[in-house]
């Protein structure tokens, strides 16, 4: 009876077998779960070295990223932003460097063309200047030459009529009869009377010279 008991016991199972840590399981028995989806690494190892021109172009703004990359501790999504964000800072800062370069080349030919345009004024300015000085001298000249014209048309013609008075007067003296002799001896004796008076100083001298000339009209009458 006892035996039939035994056989009539159901065996308990266990699924999970003690491991015997000297003699661990072949990797070829472990089993593997159906689910499990392999993830490629699209960011090589070669990419995570990051060139010393980055650093030094934007030192300022990702030195705390490289920092914290520096033992390759990112990988995968976050690896991925990170670059991302590098390479945005990256492309501000050479925007930013681009945009202060044609500020810089904008002021500076601004600055050339304001110095072009104020020696082009000068000069101009000079060239009025000059021009006028020449119209001023070209005109007192032309004045000057004008001045002298008149001046020796009016000589000629006073001393043309000088000489033609006295050509008259000695016309008249001399063939024109006592009456009109007379009245120009008259007139003669008053003008030396008026000039006697008036320079009394060589008063002797200018009575001598008039009986001298009236001496020989005398003999002529």
């Amino acid at each position: 009876v006892d035996i039939e008991e035994d056989e009539n016991k159901s065996e308990l199972t266990y699924p999970y077998e003690e491991v015997n840590p000297l003699n661990p399981l072949s990797p070829a028995s472990k089993s593997k779960p159906k689910d499990v989806i392999k993830v490629k690494d699209m960011v090589g190892s070669e990419d995570e070295t990051v060139p010393a021109s980055v650093h030094e172009v934007c030192e300022s703004s990702t030195a705390p990223f490289l920092q914290e990359d520096s033992g390759g501790l990112l990988h995968g999504k976050a690896k991925d932003e990170y670059y991302g964000k590098l390479i945005l800072d990256l492309g501000n800062e050479v925007r930013s460097s681009i945009e202060e370069g044609t500020t810089v080349m904008e002021n500076l030919v601004r600055k050339l063309g304001n110095d072009e345009e104020k020696a082009e004024c000068r000069k101009l300015k000079e060239d009025l200047e000059e021009a006028r000085s020449s119209n001023i001298l070209l005109r007192m000249q032309n004045e000057q030459a004008v001045v002298c014209r008149m001046i020796k048309e009016s000589v000629d013609a006073a001393i043309a009529t000088e000489r033609a008075r006295h050509a008259n007067a000695g016309n008249d003296a001399r063939g024109s009869g006592p009456v009109r002799g007379a009245v120009e001896l008259r007139r003669w004796f008053e003008k030396t009377e008026s000039v006697i008076g008036i320079n009394e100083c060589v008063e002797g001298k200018k009575v001598k010279c008039v009986a001298a000339t009236l001496e020989r009209p005398a003999l002529t009458w």
